[in-house]
């Protein structure tokens, strides 16, 4: 696991190291954006989940020296902003070197050398020094000024935060001028950590980077107050058909938002697409509302985990490869039996909770809701194994 640092809706800044091994490239990565605590689901907004559909590296690139240890990744779909997910800014002067500025780095990472990671997020605050300072000279009478050094005595970055942000607060806004690299041990007195200069590279991530940047107007905020309006019931002219989001991160707002690239008009969540499509079936009916019609999908009868032999009579499961989730839906279940919830429900599932789901609580089987081809009990336990 490691760090990273969203610049836009749609990139994101990482190390090198984090996605290169030797000749070895990852060949698969997904990026969770709004966690807090990693081991409970304890956040009021569901953290979201993006794949990265595409890996851009540095050629030049050395993991022997740990030089230009920078890469972006672009993930699959729009990130949704909201108030606990924000993009941090890229410097705006590239000449600056913020040398005496104090800086944020934060992370999942170890807590001390050797030690254990973190099931929370941590942060803590360094000095960015020269590259002369007795802090950063043992790691070269010469480091390049791709590289940039901060220390504070008794803290530090650590294993497990690499890529992670080094953040100045510039013009009221987090601009990231830094990501963890490398480092000898962990706040070891008179060391510091040792970061990827951002201002080195802003042509490169410029010229790979598109989709707006970290000031454009938030997509938007499931926590925005919006009047209680009753949502039309049928479009007004030129939009499509109107579609629940209310039980999404989009929440209860009201306006005009994109989603996804597809420019909607929201009523307290009901959105329909300006441009006259049907945003439902776009997003596969997120909150339900598929029109009825015949189920077509048959629920497996034999796992190596009991479960009833119910078919689905119900269209809100459409996936090839339904995962029976009855043990970890229980709790839900049992409100559905009392009334107290409806029969089909978006979950987050999995550690630490970041694959949102489909789920039938009278059958207790779930299918994936942004990949419905995808197995999702395989997903889950790949999920369990990446994360330890």
């Amino acid at each position: 696991m490691c760090g990273g640092t969203l610049i836009n809706k749609r990139y994101v800044i990482t190390a090198m190291h984090c996605v290169k091994d030797g000749s070895t490239l990852a060949s698969r990565i997904n990026v969770a954006l709004g966690e807090h605590n990693i081991v409970q689901d304890i956040e009021n907004n569901a953290a979201q989940s993006i794949s990265v559909e595409q890996i851009i590296t540095r050629d030049d690139y050395n993991e022997g020296t740990i030089d230009n240890d920078i890469a972006i990744l672009r993930l699959s779909s729009d990130v949704v902003f909201t108030d606990n997910i924000v993009p941090a800014c890229l410097p705006t002067n590239p000449n600056l070197d913020y040398v005496g500025q104090s800086a944020t780095v934060s992370g999942w990472g170890t807590t001390s050398e050797g030690g254990s990671t973190s099931d929370v997020l941590k942060e803590t605050t360094v000095n960015i020094v020269p590259q002369n300072d007795p802090t950063c000279t043992p790691y070269g009478a010469n480091l390049p000024n791709s590289k940039m050094c901060a220390y504070a005595q008794g803290t530090d970055s650590c294993q497990g935060d690499s890529g992670g942000p080094l953040v100045v607060m510039e013009d009221g806004r987090n601009t990231l001028v830094g990501v963890v690299s490398y480092g000898t041990g962990c706040a070891r007195t008179g060391l510091s950590g040792v970061y990827a200069r951002v201002t080195t590279y802003l042509d490169w991530i410029n010229t790979n980077v598109a989709d707006g940047w970290c000031d454009e107007t938030p997509v938007v905020s499931p926590t925005t107050t919006a009047p209680v309006t009753t949502a039309p019931t049928t479009p007004s002219a030129g939009l499509g058909a109107a579609c629940d989001f209310t039980c999404t991160n989009v929440g209860t707002v009201t306006g005009l938002f994109t989603l996804n690239g597809i420019p909607v008009s929201c009523t307290s969540g009901i959105c329909s697409a300006r441009d006259g499509s049907n945003v439902c079936e776009v997003f596969n009916y997120p909150c339900g509302g598929r029109p009825a019609v015949e189920a077509t999908t048959t629920l497996p009868t034999t796992t190596t985990t009991p479960k009833p032999t119910t078919t689905a009579s119900t269209t809100f499961l459409t996936c090839s490869r339904p995962c029976y989730l009855g043990k970890a839906l229980a709790n839900l279940m049992t409100q559905y039996q009392n009334a107290e919830l409806s029969r089909n429900v978006i979950v987050n599932i999995g550690y630490p909770g970041t694959i949102r789901s489909k789920c039938d609580l009278e059958t207790g089987y779930c299918c994936a809701a942004d990949y419905p081809s995808s197995d999702l009990c395989q997903r889950l336990g790949w999920f369990g194994t990446l994360y330890g």
